[in-house]
């Protein structure tokens, strides 16, 4: 067991295990052209993970300024109240975006205090789900970001079967692209969770 009480700050000499879980991004583009056209309506075009890799800086400064103070030094944890085992081994969560081949996906960053189990991973993943469609994504996919032509609207959740969240240990730094998915030959652990439901109880107080 740790010896680091859930929400106490570990001492300096804390050496910390980095896990990652990645899911993908839908973003969609209002544009100054398109709400000429529709006089002023919302009319907004999906845009590729690709052409969302070119405004990372954008998105990433955005996210920067969702975060509260008030969240610091654990993150999304803050909310965390389910599972104590969890609690205790979960040090922080931070949500963010990276660009791995090409394309731009959305990022949760755990520091962990030892390994999670399987079960307890999926308790995760189950709260992150919540988050990102009733917590700190609801809110976050309804405020546009300026990009100097019109708006973006970045969601880290969709009801439909393209959401999922993938866990990566990180060892090394790993590139992987969606349409090969499940064809790795990579050291690093890899697991695949598809989101069967939103914890509603999950969600970020606010």
């Amino acid at each position: 067991m740790s010896n680091t009480e859930p929400g106490v700050k570990p001492d300096d000499n804390t050496q910390f295990i980095t896990e990652k879980l990645y899911s993908p991004l839908f973003v969609q583009m209002v544009s100054e052209e398109n709400e000429d056209y529709y006089d002023g309506d919302y009319w907004s075009d999906p845009i590729s993970q690709q052409e969302a890799a070119y405004y990372e800086d954008e998105i990433h400064e955005a996210i920067l300024r969702e975060r509260r103070a008030d969240e610091d030094p654990r993150g999304l944890m803050t909310y965390y109240d389910r599972n104590a085992a969890v609690d205790e081994k979960v040090h922080s969560l931070w949500v963010d975006v990276e660009v791995h081949a090409g394309k731009l996906w959305g990022v949760a960053t755990l520091e962990l205090t030892e390994p999670l189990t399987a079960e307890e991973l999926d308790n995760l993943k189950d709260y992150l789900s919540g988050q990102y469609s009733d917590g700190f994504g609801e809110g976050f996919e309804q405020r546009g970001i300026e990009v100097g032509y019109g708006e973006l609207y970045v969601s880290l959740w969709e009801c439909k079967d393209k959401f999922f969240i993938a866990v990566i240990t990180v060892v090394k730094k790993t590139f992987f692209d969606c349409n090969d998915f499940f064809h790795f030959n990579f050291t690093t652990k890899l697991n695949c969770y598809k989101s069967s439901s939103i914890m509603v109880n999950d969600i970020r107080k606010r």
